[in-house]
């Protein structure tokens, strides 16, 4: 394992780091990915800052979790960007559990912290969400038809893995969408 973006996250010691790192191992063999796809998510969606916002979705935390996602997990956005990283993997590994068993690559991954609704979807060119959505994210949008598709999005996700790092599962069964 390479451990991605984990020199980015701010912490007050090395002992904090190490704490992370610890639970991040735990929380990734609980679900049964590997640590490394949690920290590329968390590097994209907050730059390793457990106290992100998004300014327009109000999305908080490593993996910018939605007001009504906290809710859903007993928690609120207020509540999250309070907690620590190692906090907020307890959280982490709840999101994720239910999405466990098509959890077979980094783009699964991805696409369950995103848009989950997406893991049924099976085409790249399946439209990813709603035209309600779209204007939250457009710059995905790589070929200006107004349409965001599983393939743009896999295609960029894909685009900003640092080399080396392994993508998908050591699982037998096929990914869904990597």
């Amino acid at each position: 394992m390479k451990f991605p973006y984990l020199d980015k996250l701010p912490v007050t010691s090395e002992k904090e780091r190490e704490e992370f790192k610890k639970k991040l191992i735990q929380v990734s063999a609980d679900l049964g990915i590997s640590p490394d796809w949690l920290l590329l998510v968390m590097w994209m969606e907050s730059r390793m800052k457990p106290t992100a916002v998004n300014r327009l979705s109000n999305a908080t935390g490593l993996i910018q979790f939605m007001p009504a996602t906290a809710k859903w997990l007993g928690s609120s956005v207020t509540e999250i960007k309070s907690m620590s990283a190692v906090e907020q993997l307890d959280l982490v590994r709840r999101y994720y559990w239910s999405y466990k068993t098509v959890l077979n690559g980094f783009v699964d991954l991805y696409v369950a912290t995103f848009y989950p609704k997406a893991l049924l979807q099976k085409w790249d060119d399946s439209r990813l969400f709603p035209k309600a959505v779209y204007s939250q994210n457009m710059a995905i949008d790589t070929n200006g038809d107004k349409m965001i598709s599983l393939g743009e999005f896999k295609a960029l996700m894909l685009s900003r893995v640092p080399k080396g790092i392994e993508l998908n599962s050591l699982k037998k069964k096929a990914p869904l969408v990597s």
